[in-house]
C-alpha cells in the first residue's frame, strides 16, 4: 500500500511506496493540496487537510471538498464500519460519515 504524507513546506500531498521492511521509496507529488495530514479510505480516495478537507481520487485529481467549521489539524478514519472521518481542529473534534 502507498503512504501519503503532507509536504508542509510546499503545501502538497506526496506519495511513497513502502517495501515489506517498511522502507520508503519512489517519492512523488500526488496532489497540490496538503498542509497537515492525509489519509486514504478503503476505496483508494485520499483526504487531505489544508484549510478544509480535500478529497482526491487515486489518480490525484480533485473530487471534492468537505468544508469544516475550523481549520483541520488532523484527520483519520474510524467508527464501527471505518467510514467515519474524524477531524480535529484547534478547539473541537468533528465527525462526518463518508459514503
Amino acid at each position: 500500500k502507498p503512504l501519503y504524507a503532507a509536504d508542509e513546506y510546499d503545501k502538497r500531498t506526496v506519495k511513497f511506496s513502502v517495501d515489506p521492511k517498511g522502507y520508503l521509496s519512489d517519492l512523488s507529488y500526488f496532489a497540490e493540496k496538503g498542509e497537515f495530514t492525509s489519509v486514504p479510505d478503503a476505496s483508494g480516495k485520499v483526504y487531505a487537510a489544508d484549510g478544509d478537507v480535500y478529497v482526491f481520487g487515486a489518480d490525484g485529481k480533485t473530487e471534492g471538498m468537505i468544508a469544516t467549521p475550523e481549520r483541520p489539524t488532523s484527520i483519520t478514519f474510524g467508527g464501527k464500519d471505518g467510514k467515519s472521518l474524524f477531524i480535529t481542529g484547534k478547539t473541537s473534534l468533528y465527525r462526518t460519515n463518508i459514503k
